[in-house]
């Protein structure tokens, strides 16, 4: 009894002492859960590098590092190189930095370099935007399943073989749908500004080089969730596409879009789409100019739309029927061009 008494009255006169050694101690403990939780996470990326390489992903960097000690956890990695097995998609960079905080490690924010290159099923893009930002946020499940993300990024310029697309802001974004299995992704995208080069299309007149806004919404079905295993076990791909609606600002003529197509193994897409024209004439010469329709298909969409348009009594706003399927786009029985590879 005597001794805890005394005890008691030591703690009192030397409260400091008291305050600095659990200090100390929460520092040691916070130190060891950041060591532990950065040598965690080197691991995990590494021996998630090697799982996928072990299934046919390209994967080559540099050098990789975790640093941030003692509030974050900055993944860091140089000359990153990444293809699928295909070779169809891919991204390659100087830099790739990933930073979380260290209580939330299941949220991070990435980095972009102002210049890398993407690769299409259509081709290799340079693609210059500086100062780019996406960030994500993961379920706190084994493997991690993507919750949501979000791109940011202005005065983009995309360039293939000499020709060029940029655009003042780009703002892409992707959400699980409530109630919905992370195998389905909610995808948004906005384009404002965006200039199309003479180089792509010649034919196109000066003022409708400037496409005001293009605005997607559509929800994606995929063979499985964006999480661990569509990089270490199996690429992910896309299965179904639920259009809510594709709208194009361009040149004071109105165009939207809506559909439902399924997409097979080969990244083919198959199902109807429909378009809105607002002012049809004048929207099928700028599509024609663009080059979105083959110059010797041009008079026999421009015959068929307007039979269409005397059928349905003469108006300009026109609702265009067309049919996705053995990787093309018709129109009734014409073919009007590919559809495309997802």
């Amino acid at each position: 009894m005597l001794r805890d008494i005394s005890a008691t009255k030591r703690i009192r006169k030397n409260p400091m002492r008291v305050l600095i050694a659990i200090v100390v101690i929460a520092a040691l403990a916070w130190s060891g859960y950041w060591f532990i939780g950065a040598r965690a996470l080197d691991k995990g990326l590494r021996s998630g590098i090697e799982a996928a390489r072990a299934q046919g992903m390209q994967i080559e960097t540099e050098q990789l590092r975790v640093t941030g000690f003692p509030n974050r956890f900055d993944t860091m990695i140089d000359d990153p190189q990444i293809a699928t097995a295909d070779g169809r998609f891919g991204w390659a960079g100087p830099f790739l930095q990933i930073f979380a905080l260290s209580y939330r490690p299941n949220e991070v924010i990435v980095a972009l370099p102002d210049t890398h290159t993407v690769t299409t099923p259509s081709g290799l893009y340079e693609v210059t935007a500086p100062g780019a930002k996406a960030s994500a946020q993961f379920r706190l499940k084994k493997t991690l399943p993507l919750d949501h993300a979000q791109l940011v990024a202005e005065n983009v310029t995309l360039t293939r073989e000499g020709k060029s697309l940029s655009m003042a802001r780009l703002l892409a974004a992707t959400r699980v749908p409530e109630g919905a299995g992370p195998e389905v992704q909610n995808i948004g995208i906005s384009v404002d500004d965006l200039a199309i080069s003479a180089e792509i299309a010649p034919d196109l007149p000066d003022a409708a080089r400037i496409v005001d806004g293009l605005r997607l919404d559509a929800t994606v079905g995929l063979t499985g969730p964006l999480d661990r295993n569509a990089i270490e076990v199996a690429p992910v791909a896309i299965r179904s596409i639920d259009l809510t609606e594709l709208k194009v600002d361009w040149a004071g003529i109105g165009m939207s879009a809506t559909g439902n197509l399924s997409v097979d193994a080969r990244g083919i897409p198959t199902g109807p789409v429909e378009v809105s024209l607002a002012n049809w004439p004048s929207a099928i010469d700028l599509i024609i100019d663009a080059g979105l329709i083959p110059a010797e298909r041009a008079d026999a969409v421009r015959q068929a739309l307007s039979l269409m348009a005397l059928m349905g009594g003469g108006k300009r706003a026109l609702t265009v029927p067309l049919d996705l399927r053995e990787g093309r786009v018709f129109l009734g029985p014409l073919p009007i061009g590919m559809a495309p590879r997802f």
